[in-house]
């Protein structure tokens, strides 16, 4: 998918959203009930979640390898490191985030995990935000469509728990976010975003099913204000380290 398409359909989907106050929220509350002085944030993105949290620690580094991201960083005086995780950081910090950057494969989400280990202070945490935790509503309506991603979503998942379970003490928490509209088209285009992760041939499958995708929503999502509202489970998983 090239960039601009993706960054459009990205801002669509953050215009209906009420994902990132949600995770700010509760970002801001696990920083200041575990003390967390430091925070390495990778994949820090566009900014509404870094720069907030930035202001709630000592020592706030990101990295990002989108440069309008990056340069949005570092205009608030956030340090930036502009290169694909994993890299050698050379620090440790109290807390290390990755929210929604995990690849769905182990052969590409574990050497970022490893990587990310490294850098956790003793006594530090390791949180991992995910979408990909089994049986949701996103499970369901594309099943609708012809897609089953329940079993594949919750076989990955269990890798990743088995995964981290070897590194340190294990914590997961569960919030939930919701996409809202009152036009069926803006729901159904930022449904295909997600739809994509970032591959246009997703975006086109999940397209093509536009009539069912419509008649589900219609369905099971439309309330009585005549706003469509979807909601999506996030997975904070935790990993403490001895």
């Amino acid at each position: 998918m090239s960039n601009e398409l993706y960054q459009k359909d990205f801002k669509l989907f953050q215009q209906l959203t009420d994902e990132k106050p949600k995770l700010l929220k509760w970002l801001q509350l696990f920083l200041a009930t575990e003390g967390v002085r430091s925070v390495l944030d990778i994949g820090a993105g566009n900014g509404d979640l870094a720069i907030p949290l930035s202001q709630c620690c000592q020592r706030y580094q990101a990295v990002e390898k989108h440069p309008e991201y990056a340069k949005i960083l570092r205009l608030a005086h956030i340090p930036v490191v502009e290169v694909a995780f994993p890299v050698r950081i050379g620090e440790t910090y109290d807390l290390v985030l990755l929210s929604h950057v995990l690849a769905r494969a182990q052969e590409k989400w574990q050497p970022v995990l490893d990587a990310a280990w490294e850098t956790v202070e003793p006594s530090g945490t390791l949180l991992i935000v995910t979408y990909r935790g089994g049986e949701d509503d996103w499970t369901k309506l594309v099943r609708g469509i012809g897609r089953d991603e329940s079993d594949y979503n919750r076989t990955t998942y269990q890798l990743l728990l088995s995964y981290l379970q070897n590194l340190g003490n294990v914590r997961v928490d569960r919030l939930e976010s919701v996409v809202s509209s009152a036009s069926l088209d803006e729901m159904v285009g930022a449904l295909s975003f997600v739809a994509s992760g970032g591959v246009d041939e997703r975006k086109a499958e999940f397209l093509e099913q536009r009539q069912i995708v419509e008649q589900l929503l219609n369905r099971r999502y439309r309330h009585e204000d005549s706003t469509y509202r979807f909601p999506f489970q996030h997975y904070l998983v935790q990993v403490k380290r001895a």
